[in-house]
């Protein structure tokens, strides 16, 4: 059972009510309200968040083993594995909208990008600098409507076709800087240098679940025993 969850990001506050008082940015009431949240929409503290602070499931949850593969996938957040048919068609995001405004929204939901691709159901992200700038900073038009982050661990639930080094059940941490997956550069996870400068950043990190492009370069394999604080 999950504990009473919500997520504070300086003076954002999302805990499926709306917030009041003028200090606070808006939260649409077009936003479905949820309550109590999933695990990864944890309580940040501090005036923005304190930093390197993340938002985790709590020990009970992330001990247990992955639920029984059917089909050779994982059945993942409320889905049942299987056919395309059976799976929910939306997930949770944090979402930006503009200045000082961010919101809980439901989004399509992550599918495997690509046949070299993975899909990761996130377990705990970290607020960035990044965030930081979009949240505080002057209205991004170019990123309005982008789920937040770029900083996120999980666990594998499903992979593509061509992905041999990953696989269902793998606890990963994702990066959002990814190349084109084939480089020496890329083979060796240094998807910043890129040598067919492919070289992206993604917004994915602060949502129910990451499409992975690239998985084999865009993922690194968390060593059993770590924690999330220390993985992320």
């Amino acid at each position: 059972m999950f504990r009473s969850w919500y997520i504070t990001i300086g003076s954002l506050s999302l805990s499926g009510r709306p917030i009041t008082g003028d200090t606070h940015p808006k939260v649409s009431s077009s936003v479905t309200r949820l309550s109590p949240l999933r695990p990864m929409f944890a309580a940040l503290s501090g005036p923005m968040g304190a930093r390197g602070r993340i938002h985790e499931q709590s020990p009970d949850r992330r001990s247990r083993a992955p639920r029984p593969a059917r089909n050779g996938k994982v059945a993942r957040h409320g889905c049942r594995a299987g056919p395309p048919g059976a799976r929910r068609t939306a997930m949770r995001a944090l979402v930006y909208r503009g200045h000082k405004r961010i919101e809980l929204e439901n989004v399509p939901d992550a599918r495997v990008p690509a046949p070299d691709g993975a899909l990761v159901r996130t377990t705990s992200f970290a607020i960035c600098g990044s965030d930081l700038h979009g949240y505080h900073g002057p209205v991004n038009e170019e990123r309005i409507g982008a789920t937040m982050g770029h900083e996120a661990i999980g666990e594998v639930v499903e992979v593509g076709s061509e992905v041999r080094h990953v696989r269902p059940g793998d606890h990963v941490a994702v990066s959002a800087v990814v190349g084109c997956g084939r480089c020496e550069n890329c083979q060796a996870l240094l998807t910043a240098r890129c040598a067919n400068s492919e070289t992206r950043v993604l917004n994915l990190g602060q949502a129910e679940a990451i499409a992975v492009p690239a998985a084999a370069s865009s993922r690194l394999p968390i060593p059993a025993g770590v924690a999330a604080a220390q993985a992320v």
